[in-house]
């Protein structure tokens, strides 16, 4: 069963990050588990995942202007 969707992809200019999870099993085209099957609220758990990349986000800011170019 697929619980969660996830890519990253990079480029010269960017990077992309993609990640989603099922809410529901409703109209999935695959057998599926979700949120609601762990009885976790969508809502809790998007301000969770978002509250724990933005504190990663900062974190490897910070941490890549502590570096000193080499050359």
């Amino acid at each position: 069963s697929k619980f969660s969707i996830s890519i990253a992809a990079k480029s010269p200019q960017s990077v992309v990050i993609h990640f989603a999870v099922n809410c529901s099993n409703e109209g999935t085209p695959v057998k599926t588990v979700s949120l609601a099957d762990f009885q976790i609220n969508p809502e809790s758990f998007a301000k969770d995942v978002l509250l724990a990349f933005s504190a990663e986000f900062v974190d490897t800011v910070e941490a890549s202007q502590k570096v000193k170019p080499i050359g």
